[in-house]
This record gives structure tokens, C-alpha cells and sequence, in this order.
């Protein structure tokens, strides 16, 4: 188990994780009159392995449980009643306690509606957020053209982007 969010307050969990070393992303909730029942969404970890940002979103209209990875749906079942949650148990993003179960790799942002999104706006926000990370890595990499300076050698490359680098923080 990888927690994303979780929340273990006895019969009231609430989860978000990704399961079986990345080959399942998983949204669990308790509803009324159903008990807790979790949806287990098939992935390749490939997937997930290949150094880029990722975006991922479980959703809960009261009629359907579904998940998203990258704005596209990639598990769906139905599922009725109003979700049981609360307590005093305390919520943790990123592990299921602090005592195991860890997220591995970095979460940027975390959000929790009210209401479920539609489809169309849980692929704007991977839209929106892929935007921004895109323009960021295009910032970087202009900056890391600019201090390269490919030489003859490794060790006069090494030298001469060096150099562009103390005079770029001077």
C-alpha cells in the first residue's frame, strides 16, 4: 500500500492509494446501508515509473465510484448511499499513520471537494496542472541551456559550465 490520503477512523476509512506495488489504484469509502467497499482500478506500473509528473483523482456522486489517472477514467463501479466518514481519527496524506505504508514519490497537491467533479473537470485539472508543469520544466531547461558549454573534453565541459554558473549567481 502507497497512501495517497487516508483516513482509518474504524468502519469510517477512507482511502486513496496506489496497491500491489503500483498495479492498482485504489478509492475505498464506507457508505449507509453498504458498509466499506473499495474500488481497485487495474494500472501498469509502467505507467507511473517514468520520471514525469502524474495526476490522480478518485470521485463519489452517491451513485458511482470512479478513478482517474491523467484525466482519463481508469476504473468505475456502481455504488450507492451516503458516504460515512468522520470521527476523531486523524486524516494523513502520504502514508497511513506515519507508521508504515508510505507514499512513494513526491505529492504535489492534494484537494478534497465537497461535491464529485465531473469527468470534463477532473481532466481540466490534469490539463490545467500540465500546463504549468510543462512551462516550468521549459523555464529550467532554458536556464540549463544557457549555462552548458560543450567543449572539446568531459573535463573542459565541466569547467566551462562551471564558470557560466558562477557568473550567472555573481
Amino acid at each position: 500500500y502507497r497512501e495517497i490520503f487516508r483516513k482509518e477512523d474504524g468502519a469510517s476509512r477512507l482511502l486513496f492509494s496506489f496497491q500491489n506495488h503500483g498495479r492498482i489504484l485504489a478509492l475505498g469509502l464506507r457508505t449507509a446501508g453498504t458498509g466499506y467497499q473499495e474500488l481497485d482500478a487495474l494500472i501498469d506500473p509502467a505507467m507511473l515509473t517514468d520520471d514525469q509528473w502524474h495526476h490522480v483523482a478518485g470521485t463519489y456522486d452517491g451513485e458511482r465510484m470512479t478513478v482517474y489517472l491523467d484525466g482519463l477514467v481508469v476504473g468505475s463501479q456502481k455504488r450507492t448511499g451516503r458516504v460515512i466518514s468522520g470521527g476523531a481519527a486523524d486524516a494523513f496524506i502520504g502514508s497511513s499513520g506515519g507508521a508504515g505504508e508510505f507514499f512513494q514519490g513526491a505529492i504535489d497537491e492534494l484537494q478534497i471537494f465537497k461535491v464529485a467533479l465531473p469527468a470534463e473537470a477532473i481532466a481540466g485539472l490534469f490539463e490545467k496542472r500540465l500546463s504549468a508543469v510543462l512551462a516550468e520544466q521549459g523555464k529550467h531547461r532554458q536556464q540549463a541551456e544557457a549555462l552548458y558549454q560543450e567543449k572539446a573534453t568531459f573535463a573542459e565541459t565541466m569547467a566551462a559550465t562551471r564558470g557560466a554558473l558562477i557568473e550567472e549567481t555573481a
